[in-house]
Order: structure tokens, then C-alpha cells, then sequence
């Protein structure tokens, strides 16, 4: 199982303390899922990665709107999400997840299911978590049968990306499954 931990930042965005589990990551255990196969035990972090936390990690902060340090980061790649993952179990002092082979061919990047870092979530996974899981109440949206209340979208963002958390959390109490930024997950594969 992966163990997973809650961030604290300085005012200045840099890290202070990383503790083992903090409230912000939810513990599922293993549960089946649609199609083809089940979902093991997971942490899963309630809000988006913030721009505070991506340049206290990684230093850089590639988003177009810098409004807020408490905005998602966006505008970044999937090798930057991979990279950023990696660099964020090797702060907390976890076997990163992510496999990056020394040539830099971004096209054989592994994941090791079995190691105990930061990654992001498989397909399957973030289906599950954005339905509301094991606690979910068959809303359409992720949370809620009106999609204002739990997702930013063309129709009442402003066009423009919005802090995390502002909006209602889904089933599960995490926030921003739906809306405000693409979410990434770990597509086309091979697990070690």
C-alpha cells in the first residue's frame, strides 16, 4: 500500500513539514471496479496539486495563470506531472513511483506499482474516486446533480481557472475531480 503524506508550506510556498498522513489523504481500500479488474489499497490526496506545493518541489511554476499560489498548476506536460512525483517522494523520504530511464526517452517510462511514492492515479482509479467510490450516491457530476456546484467549467469560471476547493467535494470529500483543469492520469504504461 502506498503510505502517502500531507504537505505543510511555509507562507513563502517552500516546504516545512511533510508528516506521515495528514487529513488531506483518504485511505480506500481494495474495491472492484468496472471492466477489468480492481482497484488495491490507495491514499488519494483531497485537493489538486496547488502552484505553492509544484514550485516549493520542483522550483518553476509553468501556468499560465499566476494569480494565486493556491491555484491548480496547469500547463504542464506528463513527463512534468511524472517528474514532479518522483521529486515529491524523494522529499518525503518514499521510493518513487516512476521510472525514468537514464537516456532520457520519456516513451519508456515505467511505473512500480509496488513503491510506496507519489504517483498519479490510473484511469480506473480516478473513475472511481471522481464517482464518489464506495460512498457514492449516483450523482451525474462528480458530487452533486448540478454540475455549478462541484466543477468550474465554461459556464461559471470566467474562463479562468479557480483556487482549489472552492466549490462543494464529492462523496468522498475530494474536491476538483471535475472542472477548473485537466486532471492526468497514468495511461499506456507497463507495470514493473
Amino acid at each position: 500500500m502506498s503510505k502517502m503524506s500531507k504537505i505543510i508550506l511555509n507562507e513563502d510556498g517552500t516546504v516545512k513539514e511533510i508528516p506521515a498522513l495528514g487529513i488531506d489523504a483518504l485511505l480506500y481500500s481494495e474495491v472492484k471496479v468496472e471492466g477489468n479488474g480492481t482497484i488495491k489499497d490507495m491514499y488519494a490526496q483531497r485537493f489538486l496539486v496547488t502552484q505553492d506545493l509544484y514550485k516549493s518541489v520542483t522550483g518553476q511554476n509553468p501556468s499560465f495563470n499566476k494569480s494565486s499560489g493556491k491555484l491548480p498548476v496547469e500547463s504542464l506536460t506528463w513527463v512534468d506531472a511524472v517528474k514532479f512525483c518522483n521529486k515529491l517522494s524523494e522529499i518525503a523520504g518514499f521510493e518513487p513511483a516512476y521510472v525514468i530511464p537514464t537516456d532520457g526517452d520519456y516513451k519508456k517510462i515505467t511505473m512500480n506499482m509496488n513503491a510506496n511514492g507519489y504517483r498519479m492515479p490510473t484511469v480506473e482509479e480516478m473513475k472511481f474516486l471522481a464517482k464518489g467510490g464506495i460512498k457514492s450516491k449516483g450523482y451525474k457530476y462528480a458530487g452533486s446533480n448540478n454540475p455549478d456546484e462541484v466543477a468550474w467549467t465554461g459556464n461559471n469560471s470566467d474562463n479562468h481557472t479557480h483556487e482549489v476547493g472552492e466549490l462543494l467535494p464529492n462523496e468522498l470529500g475530494i474536491y476538483d475531480t471535475m472542472g477548473n483543469v485537466w486532471k492526468m492520469c497514468n495511461d499506456n504504461l507497463e507495470e514493473e
